[in-house]
């Protein structure tokens, strides 16, 4: 696993991010970890939660996995749908940046007011991450509550932090219909139902959009089929239900990897 640049653990360099930013991150670790340099040969599937889902979904069009990549899993995958009602004038207009519109109550609420604050009170950050853990808020504990206060005392965070919600970095995001059209793996999309930032309704947009783009084949036919497992848990599924998670992460494995090669 790896944390995207300027979140969590890495390295906080002072720069512009945009979405290819992490795309191209991500497929570098494939490239560099996963398959050594291009000395290994292995079958890959990405995933990624919230700003990862999107992040994942992006590096799953690029071309540069096309070889390598067998499938894509969302876990409450962030990311901007197309205004069905724009006209095409307002579609050639600048668009704000896709992933602060959709996670715009998450990452506003949780890095604005709290990047100083939650700095010197850890119980604030307590109390955030118990709404986005509705089911099994006792996963809320002080590793987890460290993981998020420690990070943030990097000097260079909060002008990292300003970076990401003002889209100091240029350039068009893709939206999340674009990507599902580029899109030629199998999906899972694994949902945290009880998400009260990104709610079931995107995974339903996820769907539709999926079948319009690569038919209603119920998880079985062509290069890109869908399966969804709606998990008990809320934004942060892989971690307030691991098992339901696991499950399903490995069921999906067993459809789009060769066992017989892993």
């Amino acid at each position: 696993a790896l944390a995207l640049w300027g979140f969590g653990w890495t390295k906080k360099p002072v720069q512009d991010y945009d979405a290819s930013v992490w795309r191209d991150q991500v497929v570098d670790f494939v490239h560099d970890v996963v398959l050594d340099g291009g000395r290994r040969r292995r079958d890959v599937a990405i995933a990624g939660n919230s700003l990862g889902g999107y992040t994942a979904l992006f590096a799953s069009t690029d071309e540069r996995l096309a070889d390598v990549l067998r499938g894509t899993v969302l876990l409450n995958g962030a990311g901007q749908f197309r205004d069905p009602d724009a006209t095409p004038a307002e579609e050639e207009a600048e668009r704000p940046n896709p992933i602060i519109e959709s996670v715009s109550a998450a990452i506003q609420r949780f890095v604005i007011a709290c990047s100083f604050v939650y700095t010197k009170q850890p119980m604030r950050i307590a109390q955030i991450l118990k709404n986005v853990y509705p089911v099994t808020a006792d996963n809320v504990d002080r590793e987890l509550v460290s993981s998020i206060h420690t990070p943030a005392l990097d000097p260079d965070a909060p002008e990292v932090f300003f970076r990401v919600i003002t889209r100091k970095g240029r350039g068009e995001q893709p939206l999340v219909d674009d990507l599902l059209r580029e899109l030629k793996t199998p999906l899972l999309l694994a949902w945290g139902r009880e998400d009260p930032w990104i709610r079931p309704a995107a995974a339903d947009k996820i769907e539709m959009l999926h079948a319009e783009f690569h038919g209603d084949n119920g998880g079985s036919d062509g290069p890109s089929w869908l399966q969804r497992v709606d998990i008990d848990a809320g934004h942060c599924p892989h971690d307030e239900n691991p098992v339901a998670v696991n499950k399903a992460i490995l069921d999906f494995a067993e459809k789009v990897f060769d066992v017989t090669s892993v």
